[in-house]
């Protein structure tokens, strides 16, 4: 993708971003900028420049809140896709799509389970509490670990054009195995396990449906606390108040960038989009 691609889908996600911010103003939801695109915020003034995705995060009670509001939304230019309201939905948490776009991958699997939608998104993370006990927090991230690695094998995504027959017939055997479990009872599950130990008081919270580490996203809840507002791509959003714990958390020296060669993002993966429907194939 050349600059003026990239910036178009870019802008493509700041109305998703933009659309977002004012649905939680409007229902008095708190949300946060998180994980890269927080990153992405404090130290470059937006969008990491070799990636291209927004994360953001709600407490559980505005999460569910943000989800109700969709309900009545078939003529939304956007469609908010979970797996309550879309049946090949393979992840814990939610995203919200812009409906008159599709993207092309070049380096992510085809597989047999399509959305409905396929285009632009931004990605919605429930925060739950942790509970203060190690060994239960190490046993709640590992049943959570344990049912997304059954949501992937039953995807049986194929990256590889020369997979080898072998072990394209083990994905298919495995996927047959599993395929009398649905990705709706499966992540109805795992939302369970997730929100197991909310109301225990333990002032503790985890991203538990994002891919960074259960015990670098353990958190006390006063490091999220009172959003406060932060630039990102010319416009003010919010973001956790204790934003260097938070990003300490995850990245260590967040500030310092990495290698050339291990920048790697979103938008190595795409091949192109289309803008304006969708299409098939």
């Amino acid at each position: 993708m050349d600059k003026k691609d990239i910036r178009k889908y870019q802008l493509a996600q700041l109305e998703l971003l933009y659309e977002t911010d004012k649905i939680c103003k409007d229902l008095g939801i708190v949300y946060y900028l998180i994980a890269g695109t927080l990153l992405g915020a404090v130290r470059h003034g937006g969008f990491i420049p070799w990636d291209a995705d927004i994360d953001i995060a709600m407490r559980r009670k505005d999460y569910e809140l943000f989800r109700k509001y969709w309900e009545d939304k078939e003529e939304s230019p956007y469609f908010y896709e979970h797996y309550s309201t879309e049946p090949n939905h393979w992840g814990p948490h939610a995203i919200l799509r812009k409906k008159d776009t599709h993207i092309i991958y070049k380096t992510r699997g085809k597989g047999k389970y399509k959305t409905k939608y396929d285009g632009i998104y931004l990605d919605i993370f429930p925060l739950d509490e942790a509970p203060v006990d190690l060994d239960k927090q190490a046993k709640q991230a590992k049943k959570i670990k344990r049912i997304y690695c059954i949501n992937r094998y039953k995807l049986a995504n194929v990256y590889e054009d020369n997979i080898s027959p072998i072990k394209l017939f083990a994905k298919k055997v495995v996927q047959f195995i599993l395929s009398p479990f649905s990705f709706k009872f499966l992540n109805s599950k795992m939302d369970k396990i997730m929100q197991e130990y909310n109301g225990n008081g333990s002032n503790l919270l985890v991203s538990m449906a994002s891919h960074y580490a259960y015990s670098k996203q353990c958190m006390n809840e006063d490091i999220y606390g009172e959003p406060k507002q932060m630039l990102f791509e010319g416009e003010m959003r919010y973001v956790p108040a204790k934003t260097q714990e938070y990003l300490k958390s995850l990245y260590g020296d967040y500030m310092k960038l990495p290698p050339e060669d291990k920048r790697y993002g979103e938008l190595d993966s795409i091949e192109r989009i289309i803008y304006g429907g969708r299409i098939d194939g």
